[in-house]
């Protein structure tokens, strides 16, 4: 998974010149790394209940993550550069915990939960 990760930011640092293009998610590469994420994901036994925990929180939230991270990226790019492999991984988990701040926010407002619920 780390050399399609390495081979993802070569392609985008050397084709891709306008990070609104999609960002990229219908990129094959995209499509081989987050079919090897989940599998690999899969195998993992989880015995904390904390992980537990967490799992079910961000599962109880995926539509609203997803709903609520492009905009949030689009925020977060004006605010941090987003050159660097630092600086790209750090987006990553601002843009991840910020969207799943919001969509619990939002999840939790009985009126407003049906916007972000499965």
């Amino acid at each position: 998974m780390a050399i399609i990760s390495v081979t993802y930011s070569i392609f985008n640092k050397a084709w891709m010149h306008n990070i609104y293009a999609e960002f990229n998610y219908d990129n094959l590469i995209v499509m081989i790394w987050i079919t090897l994420l989940f599998w690999t994901l899969l195998q993992i036994n989880v015995k904390s209940l904390n992980i537990s925990k967490l799992i079910t929180l961000v599962s109880k939230n995926c539509m609203g993550i997803y709903i609520v991270h492009v905009i949030v990226l689009k925020i977060i790019s004006h605010l941090i550069s987003m050159s660097g492999a630092v600086n790209n991984i750090m987006v990553i988990f601002i843009v991840f915990l910020l969207s799943l701040a919001i969509s619990e926010v939002i999840y939790r407002i009985p009126g407003l939960r049906k916007l972000v619920a499965l």
